[in-house]
């Protein structure tokens, strides 16, 4: 894992972002190697997604669709939530506790204004075009946080 610096802050100073700093307590960081190869992973999950989500389109809704979706992605990240949490030795309610307003309003605009448009978007989309849109993501992202 990576810690805090000498100071108790991280890489950027008093909690501005996540640390960058080896923690001599904790294992060495990952090869370039397996760095490359998650990100090959996930690279390749993400742009497989929009062919793949067509599938079952065909035979669900976009919402039973999204229901598995959800299913499957609250099973893989409670598990690691779950054990990072409890690696760290803090109650896995911690993020819940500290800042209840944040976990939620995120929740409620990542889980449902998102997800509800990207299956929508993509039951009405052909894949390409899906794909094609979304890469305009941080374009548009660049966009409304110029404009704010």
């Amino acid at each position: 894992m990576w810690g805090a610096n000498r100071e108790g802050h991280g890489a950027y100073g008093a909690g501005l972002s996540p640390t960058l700093v080896p923690d001599s307590r904790s294992s060495a960081p990952p090869s370039r190697m397996t760095a490359e190869a998650g990100l090959l992973f996930v690279v390749s999950v993400w742009g497989m997604n929009f062919a793949i989500i067509k599938v079952p389109l065909d035979v669900m809704s976009p919402f039973t669709v999204n229901l598995f979706r959800f299913a499957i992605a609250l099973a893989v990240l409670g598990a690691l939530h779950f054990r990072d949490a409890s690696r760290r030795g803090v109650s896995w309610t911690e993020s819940l506790r500290r800042a209840p307003l944040a976990v939620v309003g995120l929740g409620l605009l990542a889980h449902v204004a998102y997800q509800t448009a990207f299956i929508l978007g993509i039951d009405r989309l052909t894949a390409g075009m899906g794909a094609l849109l979304m890469a305009t993501a941080p374009l548009w992202t660049s966009l409304l946080a110029h404009a704010a």
